[in-house]
């Protein structure tokens, strides 16, 4: 059985497929932040908007990456997760 990591590598040789990928990295790191603090600490969307102080609905959409948060509301968003935005994008400090 073909593994996801060998058939992304297999698609990374694709000069257009990369560069889409790069520039969705981001957006799914916002995503996958989401979804690993509700799994670790219970909980749902909307109780991380209450304490990012962000509508649930944009929640749900950073979780799904369909989002375009502005800045403050991804800084509200790290800040509610206890992490730096560089942390929660996955970027080294």
């Amino acid at each position: 059985m073909t593994t996801l990591v060998e058939v992304l590598a297999e698609h990374l040789v694709n000069p257009a497929f990369k560069a889409e990928y790069d520039r969705l990295g981001p957006d799914y790191a916002l995503a996958s932040a989401i979804i690993r603090y509700i799994a670790n600490h219970g909980g749902d969307c909307a109780t991380l908007a209450k304490q990012a102080k962000l509508s649930k609905r944009l929640v749900e959409r950073m979780r799904g990456a369909t989002a375009n948060p502005t800045l403050k509301q991804i800084k509200r968003l790290a800040r509610a997760l206890g992490v730096s935005v560089a942390e929660m994008l996955g970027e080294r400090q």
